[in-house]
């Protein structure tokens, strides 16, 4: 389907080359620390399964980067900017920046038996940004308004895309002092000497 987790999943597969890695929200515990019964773990390796070919996938991804370069989200582009040799700014072309834009107005008609239209009702409204940059993140910017009222709302998709221009650099540049862009599995193990915690996002 078009749920947002299942957008986000998709994009995640086509970074990785159409293998869908699984998701997990931690990759260490810690029990009964400074106790003798410390136990610590660490997440094994992801089961990672191929659902596309690795041709595909990456057909796909040049295709989402000429949405970005080309296409409704130009916008997003701009989040990543550089001086260029005059002094004015230009789109950072280090950055491989995938997406693709969706607008949904969501409504139920009623017509009679010439084809004409009697009544009609705003069921939803809503605007997607689904989106890759390099081999680090993926995900997925979504505005829902449901029931009637989102008749009194005429935003697109290039909200969303607007959002992700002025937030995910911010965001990213936090995420990455904290979490590695590399990742070491191993098997669960005992020590006396137990690890913090981490959390690591699948997906923004």
């Amino acid at each position: 389907g078009d749920r947002p987790e299942a957008l986000a999943t998709l994009m995640g597969i086509i970074m990785n080359e159409g293998l869908k890695i699984e998701k997990r929200r931690f990759e260490s515990l810690v029990f009964g620390e400074g106790t003798p019964y410390e136990l610590r773990f660490r997440a094994l390796e992801p089961k990672k399964t191929r659902v596309l070919s690795p041709e595909v996938a990456r057909t796909a991804r040049r295709a989402i980067e000429r949405v970005v370069e080309q296409g409704t989200a130009r916008r997003a582009g701009r989040a990543f900017m550089v001086p260029d040799e005059d002094g004015d700014m230009e789109r950072d072309r280090t950055v491989r920046l995938g997406g693709k834009t969706g607008t949904g107005d969501h409504r139920q008609k009623s017509f009679d038996r010439w084809g004409h239209v009697i009544d009609e009702k705003f069921v939803s409204r809503s605007a997607t940004f689904v989106f890759i940059k390099d081999t680090q993140y993926f995900g997925v910017i979504t505005i829902h308004v449901e029931g009637e009222e989102s008749g009194d709302y005429n935003f697109t998709s290039s909200m969303a895309t607007e959002i992700f221009r002025q937030l995910f650099p911010k965001l990213t540049n936090e995420l990455d002092k904290i979490y590695p862009h590399e990742q070491e599995f191993i098997e669960p193990s005992r020590s006396n000497k137990a690890p913090e915690v981490s959390m690591r996002t699948a997906s923004l």
